[in-house]
């Protein structure tokens, strides 16, 4: 049997990959957790409301706006994996 040898740019690349995904899975977890308690104190208003309020309008709004925070936490870690990864490939130093 033979094993494939990790040359050790890859095992970096792995690693990057590791803590970015801790990191946007750890965010999101943040964003979610933090946005909970508004949606719903939102949600018990709803209850006691009047007839006539935008109530769904902004739990709509709420729901994309967490939806786009999430999305623009994972685009940047992305970038940041791609940016380390192309001046990895380079040999360039990594943190200047």
């Amino acid at each position: 049997m033979s094993t494939k040898a990790i040359t050790p740019q890859e095992k970096k690349l792995k690693d990057l990959r590791k803590i970015l995904t801790v990191c946007f899975i750890g965010i999101t977890l943040s964003i979610i957790l933090l946005a909970s308690l508004p949606a719903f104190l939102i949600d018990a208003r709803t209850a006691q409301s009047v007839e006539g309020t935008p109530i769904d309008a902004l739990m709509t709004i709420f729901v994309v706006g967490l939806l786009i925070m999430i999305g623009v936490t994972g685009i940047v870690c992305l970038v940041i994996y791609y940016i380390l990864k192309y001046r990895l490939e380079k040999d360039e130093e990594l943190f200047l």
